[in-house]
């Protein structure tokens, strides 16, 4: 007959742990690495279809985002890939089906990850672009109010307010932005544009430095403090190269170079291994018409 054990204090050194604990943990383990593995797999088809669509391959590029959903069905950015692909070929093409297909994979990317602030933005220009302003408002502010201490949803509501012909409200989303975080690079590169457009030109390249201080990685903020340095900045004074008595030969010249934001490196040209990189579009760093999604 079996013999029902009761566990009390006096039992305890009868009790003997569970032969398949090694195993268990095992079994774990391979789970975990198989999770990790499917990521991966999934971010290197992100990155193979981001490459098709940069050589205009759309519909290679359709093939890698779908099967990065299948080796891994919550792959955030893989909707949002899908949604920013069929964005672009919704604005070319023009089919109400296309413009359905690219907003309910930006949904979806949502979904899936509720802080992804790409898909915010694609998500809005696209509800903007269907003269849905009303919903593009409501949507930024909704991640406004789900992330108090982040600057980031501020500036796209000022980029937003910006697009739809509203600057003073443009303006004090982008203060609030500053205030609550006064070394964001993005917002920085934003006031710069909007002191640019307003005239304020010493503003603009303080603000356009500033911003490139925190992240030197913007392409485009670059080429505006280059252009405006070229603009309005006068040329660095220059001295008669001095030349050795009796030999009627130049000297070389000494010294450094001043610093040029143009000569530096172009960040466009270097792979990017960041967490974008696996992304069909990144946002310009300061409002401008079509600022957002793929033009």
């Amino acid at each position: 007959m079996f013999q029902i054990l009761f566990f009390q204090p006096g039992n305890a050194a009868r009790i003997r742990k569970p032969y398949f604990d090694a195993s268990y943990a095992l079994l774990v383990l391979l789970c975990l690495v198989i999770t990790s593995g499917c990521n991966w797999v999934a971010q290197n088809n992100n990155l193979n279809g981001v490459a098709s669509y940069r050589r205009g391959d759309l519909q290679a590029a359709d093939q890698a985002f779908r099967q990065a959903l299948q080796n891994d069905p919550n792959n955030a950015e893989a909707y949002y890939n899908l949604g920013s692909l069929y964005h672009h070929i919704a604005k070319t093409s023009q089919r109400p089906v296309d413009w359905q297909q690219a907003e309910s994979f930006y949904q979806q990317a949502l979904a899936k990850n509720p802080q992804l602030s790409d898909a915010y933005n694609g998500l809005s220009t696209l509800l903007t672009e269907e003269r849905r302003g009303p919903e593009a408002v409501a949507l930024l502010e909704n991640w406004a109010r789900q992330n108090p201490q982040s600057a980031e949803p501020l500036v796209a509501l000022s980029q937003l307010s910006a697009k739809l012909e509203d600057p003073a409200r443009a303006q004090q989303y982008l203060y609030d932005a500053i205030r609550l975080e006064p070394t964001n690079a993005q917002a920085l590169a934003a006031l710069g544009k909007m002191r640019e457009d307003a005239g304020q030109i010493e503003q603009a390249l303080a603000n356009y430095q500033r911003a490139l201080q925190q992240d030197f990685n913007q392409p485009a903020v670059q080429e505006r403090l280059a252009a405006l340095q070229r603009q309005y900045l006068p040329p660095p004074a220059t001295s008669p190269t001095p030349q050795p008595m009796g030999t009627g030969q130049a000297v070389p010249p000494t010294g450094t170079l001043p610093y040029n934001p143009a000569s530096q490196p172009n960040p466009a040209t270097v792979p990017n291994l960041g967490p974008n990189s696996g992304r069909l579009a990144t946002q310009p760093s300061y409002p401008s018409p079509g600022a957002f999604g793929i033009q």
